[in-house]
């Protein structure tokens, strides 16, 4: 599922679909206003904290 829908998504649609895996969190994060840029920084964060980087 990708958020590029006809409608707008609420705060809570976009964290829910999250939570059900039926969208990735760069997509709910992007969804949530973020820009690609803060994605990139935000997931770099979580990888080096979870050791993978």
């Amino acid at each position: 599922m990708s958020l590029n829908a006809r409608r707008a998504f609420s705060k809570n649609e976009i964290l829910e679909l999250f939570e059900i895996g039926a969208i990735s969190r760069a997509e709910a994060l992007r969804g949530l206003g973020y820009s690609t840029e803060q994605v990139e920084a935000i997931s770099a964060e979580i990888h080096r904290e979870a050791g993978l980087i």
